[in-house]
């Protein structure tokens, strides 16, 4: 094993001091120890393909030249591009390192089970995004990102370096339907439905009695639709007053948001039982327009939800 994981200063307010094989973040790449190279990939176009260790090029009468190591790292040092090791991942850019993972089998030693144990010994992160497999837990501050997988229930790399989640990312998560639930669990919407609130009113004013038969029929319409599910979770709607002169008479009415919405959102992670193979819950809630995006109360909302008590788990 080139390194002990369990030895590395993740307490540190920065990584800075972190090295793997002698280097870390900001290290030129002539100080890398090649003997420990399997392969280097280069950023450039060309086509090519992986065998084992090696990288073979792809030329234009579809012969192959396989890249030696050196060769490599020369374009790597000019264009920037990756050098690996057993596990080991090293990203440069501009001839230094500016960034690295950690994988299998140098993280065997961190002896975690759960997401909580991760949480125990990295403590609360300062973003989170839904990852291939589970959630990344990302520390800013320390320049450091954990992938947790929900599936091998197992830390699936560590980076280190520049794998920051900007607010962006958070609105970019949004505008795909993917949301972060009662702190780290992420969720993404899988189906949505969208109609017209009042689409059969074709005269008059909505009142407080029919938007509570509207409301009614939604949430019984689908909890007929989807059996397989809890009952579903209905986001309370703003409910607006609303007047208007007819034949010399003041009426009063509400209104609820323009249009419905009904969406199956699912977790990769159980809710209850954890030899489950995810969960999900079905979700109702009104806004002014259709989605996507989704509202930004309702989001919030989404982010807020008890996603262990209404959802239910299920197994593929």
């Amino acid at each position: 094993m080139l390194i002990n994981i369990v030895n590395l200063p993740f307490e540190l307010v920065t990584v800075r001091e972190i090295k793997v094989l002698g280097i870390g973040l900001g290290d030129p790449i002539e100080s890398f120890p090649i003997q420990y190279v399997d392969t280097a990939d280069p950023e450039v176009s060309y086509a090519r393909r992986y065998q084992g260790d090696s990288i073979f090029r792809i030329n234009t009468d579809e012969t192959e030249t396989e890249i030696p190591i050196a060769t490599g790292m020369d374009e790597v040092r000019m264009y920037g591009g990756w050098l690996r090791s057993k596990g080991l991942a090293w990203h440069f850019a501009d001839g230094k390192i500016d960034k690295f993972f950690i994988r299998a089998p140098h993280l065997d030693t961190l002896e975690v089970e759960n997401l909580e144990d991760v949480l125990k010994k990295f403590g609360e992160p300062e973003r989170r995004k839904m990852g291939r497999t589970g959630v990344e837990l990302h520390y800013l501050s320390k320049r450091l990102k954990v992938a947790w997988s929900s599936k091998s229930k197992s830390i699936e790399h560590i980076g280190v370096g520049n794998f920051a989640v900007t607010p962006q990312t958070q609105i970019e998560d949004a505008a795909k339907g993917i949301f972060h639930v009662g702190g780290l669990r992420s969720v993404s919407i899988s189906a949505l439905d969208q109609f017209k609130v009042y689409r059969g009113l074709i005269t008059g004013i909505p009142s407080a009695e029919m938007n509570d038969r509207i409301l009614a029929g939604i949430v019984s319409r689908v909890k007929n639709r989807f059996p397989e599910y809890s009952a579903p979770y209905l986001i309370d709607p703003i409910r607006t007053s609303i007047e208007t002169a007819h034949t010399d008479r003041f009426r009063k009415g509400e209104s609820l948001p323009k249009y419905a919405c009904v969406a199956q959102i699912d977790s990769i992670e159980p809710a209850k039982n954890e030899k489950s193979d995810g969960s999900g819950l079905v979700l109702i809630w009104f806004q002014e327009a259709l989605a996507m995006p989704i509202a930004p109360p309702i989001q919030e909302e989404i982010e807020r939800m008890d996603w262990e008590d209404h959802a239910i788990d299920y197994f593929y």
